[in-house]
């Protein structure tokens, strides 16, 4: 009698257990997209400009490190396996993700003190609808790049 009563359990464990061990687990989310999600975008404007000390200077010399994109430039952006918002020449940690929009940046370091940054703001639906980034690189002592792109 035990042994049936054992059959059974083990039948109606495998029975349960089954289902739920073939769906696997959701895919993680991070700031509402699954990793390895990927996506495009159209370069709409960029600016660059140039400090030295207190003054700022417009110009359009994108420095060495900083990805160089063209106005009307397709660029493909794909979420990585931890979260970081990927394209080509730079990946940015997901620092905050929201309904409306998700914030990417890197760490400040003594050499680079303003963080990377990109801002990917959403449809109310949870679709990307555009991206803004923004690039900051010292080149020398006293001198200092930000390079901005909006991408939609």
């Amino acid at each position: 009698m035990k042994t049936i009563t054992l059959v059974r359990l083990a039948i109606y464990a495998s029975l349960l257990i089954g289902p739920v061990h073939a769906a696997g687990p959701a895919g993680k989310r991070f700031g509402g997209f699954a990793a390895k999600q990927t996506f495009s975008f159209r370069v709409q404007d960029r600016q660059a400009f140039e400090s030295k000390g207190s003054a700022t200077v417009q110009t359009f010399q994108i420095p060495t490190g900083v990805p160089k994109f063209g106005i009307g430039q397709k660029v493909k952006f794909t979420i990585g396996k931890n979260g970081q918002l990927q394209g080509p020449g730079f990946s940015l940690p997901l620092e905050q993700g929201n309904n409306g929009y998700n914030q990417y940046l890197t760490q400040a370091t003594p050499k680079n003190p303003t963080p990377d940054t990109a801002l990917l703001t959403k449809t109310s639906s949870g679709k990307a609808r555009q991206v803004a980034l923004y690039f900051f690189h010292g080149k020398k002592p006293g001198s200092r790049h930000s390079v901005t792109y909006l991408l939609k």
